[in-house]
This record gives C-alpha cells, sequence and structure tokens, in this order.
C-alpha cells in the first residue's frame, strides 16, 4: 500500500511538471482568458454598417427620402441595383397582435415599384465618401 501512494505522488508529480513544460513551450499563454472582441462598427472590416428606421417621405432616382422615427430628421438614402427590398410580413395583423404567441415574420422580395410614401422601413447601409447612407438592404415593415 504504501509503495502504491508512491508512485501514485511520483505520477502525479510528473504530470504536472509535463504539463507546464507542455504549456510553456507551445508559445500560447493558456492561463489568461481570451481578448474581448468588440462589435462595434467601427471594428467590422470592410467599412461600418449602419440602420435607421422610418418612415418614406419620397422616391426620386437612383434616392429615397425618409423621416427618421428617432427625432424627425430627413435623411437621404442611397439605393442602387445591388440595394434589397424586401417586405416584412406577420402572421397576425400588426395592429391586433395576440398576447402569447410563437411565430416567425416572413421576408418577401420586392422591386423597388412595390415601395410607397408613407410606408415604415428599416434600411441598413454603409455611409459613402459624401455622407449619405448607401443602402445594402432596405425592409417595408408592417
Amino acid at each position: 500500500m504504501n509503495q502504491l501512494k508512491k508512485y501514485f505522488f511520483y505520477f502525479l508529480g510528473v504530470s504536472l511538471v509535463g504539463l507546464i513544460v507542455f504549456f510553456s513551450l507551445s508559445g500560447k499563454n493558456f492561463w489568461r482568458p481570451p481578448a474581448k472582441v468588440s462589435s462595434s462598427p467601427s471594428s467590422i472590416p470592410g467599412g461600418s454598417l449602419e440602420n435607421v428606421t422610418g418612415n418614406i417621405v419620397r422616391i426620386e432616382e437612383g434616392s429615397l427620402f425618409i423621416t427618421v422615427q428617432e427625432g424627425g430628421e430627413e435623411v437621404k438614402l442611397r439605393i442602387d441595383e445591388k440595394t434589397r427590398f424586401s417586405k416584412l410580413t406577420l402572421p397576425f395583423a400588426a395592429e391586433n397582435p395576440p398576447e402569447e404567441a410563437v411565430f416567425s415574420p416572413a421576408l418577401k422580395e420586392i422591386p423597388l415599384s412595390g415601395l410607397r410614401a408613407g410606408q415604415r422601413i428599416f434600411a441598413e447601409g454603409e455611409r459613402d465618401a459624401a455622407g449619405l447612407l448607401k443602402a445594402q438592404e432596405l425592409q417595408v415593415l408592417p
């Protein structure tokens, strides 16, 4: 029994020394937590995405003017052939939602001609050199 304890402690000591040597030679510091990854727009490679929610005021060639939900200012969005247009639909009336429900909203692609003044939208895109928001995706909200 005494010899068994001796071998156990010998095995435990060699294992600990082996682990310490392995981690020190691997080049990584396993004792520190990984650095936090920032999810701010400035940390995303290739530019920063911005979004805006508001109501369409008017549609012109290559532009869409909306009144921003927060603040009420009028903002010009640039749109082009790469802009994706879709309409968000709910399985119930938006004015009368059920008290408790589990549902999945549906996104249906629509053409630019499907947009009308007064519709509430959500737009996401990047600022161009002139400071205008170039919409990559635009969703008509219920």
